[in-house]
C-alpha cells in the first residue's frame, strides 16, 4: 500500500498528515471515513477495504465520535468486507453507552459472516499484517458480549448460532457472550432490544438545482433525456449503484427494493417517480442496465428509469456529495444512497449508509406529498 509509515509513532499520525493527536486526530479520522477522501485514491478494493478496517479499528482507542456512527452501522448491516466489519465491531465495542441499533447490527453482521469469518489484522501497513490476528466473528461476539443486557434480546439467535461450527477463537467469544448476555437477562421473561428506525437526513439543500436538472441520461432503453425530464414529478426517488458491485446486500438489493416500491405505490404512482443512476456509465451501457433490471423486476415495461449520466458520473458526485470512491479500474468503496427530490430537483431528504427499505420510502413519499 502506498501509506507508508514515518518518524511517528503513530501510524495512523502519519496516514491522516495530523502531527496532533487525541480529539484533533480523531476528528480527522471520521473526515477519513468519506469513501471520496484522497487516502483511498488509486487504491485496489481489498487495499481499501484493510486501510478501512483499520481506520475503523483505532476509533476502539481513540473514542468513537458520533459522526462516526453511521459508518459503523453500514458496515455492520449491509457492509460485505470482513476487515471493515471487525474494525466497526471493534470501535462500536469501546462505547460506554452504545446506540440501540447496535445489537441487532452486530447480530446481522454475524449472519452474515458465519460462513465468511475471515483472518484480520488490523495495522496500517501491509507489511505488519501478519501477527495480533483475529476474525470477524470473534470482534462481532467480543462487541456483543460488551453490550451484556442490551443483548438481551438477541440471546436466542447467539444461542443457535452456537450449533455452527467456527473457529476456536469466534467460538470462545461467542460462549463469552452469551454467559454475560445470560447473567444480566432475567430468565423469566428475557431482555428485550430497542429498535430503532432513524428517520431520514435533513435534506442538504442543492446550490444550483437547476444545473442537476440539466444533467444529460440514458436510460436502460438507450433514450436520452435531461434527468429533469425524466424526473418530473411531485415526489422523485433517486437511488445510485452499478452493475459490477459485489455485495448483494446494497445494489442488487437496492434495484428489487425500486421494483418492489413501483407495485406498492397503487394511487400515488402518478404522483411520483422511481429511478437510479449508475456511479460507472462508462461501464453500464443501456444493455448491461436493461439485463441488470430484468433480473431484478426492471423490464422495458416497467416506470423505473435505469440511467447512465452520459457526460460522465463527476457532476453528479459533486452536486449530490456522493459517497463513492474509485481504485484503478473500478469503484474501490461506496455508500448506500437514495435521494428524494421535489419537482424542481431540490433534495428534500436522504437514506444514506443504512438498508433502503420500501416501507420507509412509503412513509417519506406520503410525507413530502402532503406537504403540497
Amino acid at each position: 500500500m502506498p501509506h507508508s509509515d514515518t518518524a511517528h509513532d503513530d501510524p495512523l499520525v502519519s496516514i491522516l498528515g495530523e502531527p496532533r493527536k487525541g480529539a484533533v486526530l480523531r476528528d480527522k479520522a471520521v473526515k477519513n471515513l468519506n469513501e471520496r477522501s484522497p487516502i483511498y485514491d488509486r487504491l485496489a478494493r481489498n487495499e481499501a477495504d484493510q486501510l478501512r478496517g483499520y481506520l475503523l479499528s483505532r476509533f476502539a482507542d481513540l473514542g468513537l465520535a458520533q459522526e462516526a456512527l453511521p459508518f459503523i452501522r453500514e458496515e455492520l448491516e449491509l457492509g460485505d468486507s470482513a476487515y471493515c466489519a471487525g474494525g466497526a465491531a471493534r470501535a462500536l465495542a469501546g462505547l460506554k453507552e452504545p446506540p440501540d441499533w447496535a445489537a441487532e447490527a452486530l447480530l446481522c453482521a454475524a449472519h452474515r459472516f458465519m460462513n465468511a469469518d475471515d483472518t484480520v489484522v488490523f495495522s496500517a501497513k501491509a507489511s505488519e499484517r501478519k501477527g495480533d490476528a483475529t476474525t470477524t466473528l470473534t470482534e462481532i461476539f467480543v462487541a456483543i458480549g460488551r453490550l451484556g443486557r442490551d443483548a438481551g434480546g438477541i440471546l436466542g439467535a447467539l444461542n443457535m448460532m452456537a450449533e455452527h461450527p467456527m473457529t476456536q477463537g469466534a467460538s470462545v467469544a461467542l460462549d463469552a457472550a452469551r454467559v454475560q448476555i445470560a447473567s444480566h437477562v432475567p430468565t423469566c421473561c428475557g431482555g428485550t432490544v430497542q429498535s430503532q428506525s432513524d428517520a431520514a437526513l435533513p435534506s442538504r439543500p442543492l446550490d444550483d438545482p437547476a444545473r442537476l436538472a440539466d444533467t444529460l441520461m440514458e436510460d436502460h432503453q438507450g433514450r436520452k433525456a435531461r434527468l429533469g425530464e425524466v424526473f418530473d414529478a411531485d415526489v422523485n426517488l433517486i437511488a445510485f449503484f452499478y452493475t459490477r458491485c459485489m455485495n448483494p446486500a446494497k445494489c442488487s438489493a437496492t434495484i428489487e427494493t425500486l421494483s418492489k416500491l413501483q407495485h406498492d405505490l397503487g394511487d400515488l404512482a402518478p404522483r411520483c417517480r422511481l429511478g437510479a443512476i449508475s456511479y460507472e456509465p462508462a461501464y453500464d451501457t443501456p444493455r448491461r442496465l436493461s439485463v441488470y433490471g430484468g433480473n431484478r423486476g426492471i423490464g422495458p415495461e416497467s416506470a423505473i428509469r435505469l440511467l447512465r449520466p452520459v457526460d460522465g458520473i463527476d457532476p453528479l458526485k459533486e452536486l449530490l456529495d456522493l459517497g463513492v470512491g474509485f481504485g484503478e479500474t473500478t469503484i474501490n468503496r461506496h455508500r448506500s444512497e437514495v435521494f428524494l427530490f421535489d419537482r424542481n430537483m431540490q433534495n428534500v431528504a436522504s437514506i444514506v449508509r443504512r438498508k433502503f427499505t420500501r416501507d420507509e420510502a412509503l412513509d417519506l413519499i406520503r410525507m413530502e406529498l402532503g406537504k403540497g
